[in-house]
């Protein structure tokens, strides 16, 4: 997570399938972040993600929502420069704990 927004390595948007668009749902009291892949017809808040060849290498979201919701979850400005969290997968999720700090 940076400032502006949230940022996903190459490895991160490979593991989540390259989907061209992702949902992200927020469970505030275990600070953790899901995310799945969508399609276009997906009703709900979704935001483009592998959409195009460059996005396949890094995709950076920058919705404001979505970044106050993530800081305010997780009680914390992330760090300048940003702040780095694993993400693994669970039942065809994405899984970022928030709580759980990679300095990698």
């Amino acid at each position: 997570m940076v400032v502006n927004g949230l940022v996903f390595n190459k490895a991160a948007v490979e593991l989540l399938g390259k989907p061209e668009y992702i949902a992200i749902g927020l469970d505030k009291e275990n600070k953790r972040l899901a995310i799945v892949g969508v399609d276009e017809n997906y009703i709900e808040a979704k935001y483009p993600f592998a959409n195009t060849d460059a996005k396949q290498k890094r995709v950076v979201i920058t919705a404001t929502l979505l970044r106050r919701k993530i800081r305010d979850a997780n009680c914390k400005e992330p760090e300048r420069g940003g702040t780095h969290y694993a993400i693994t997968l669970e039942d065809g999720c994405g899984i970022v704990d928030l709580g759980g700090l990679n300095d990698e």
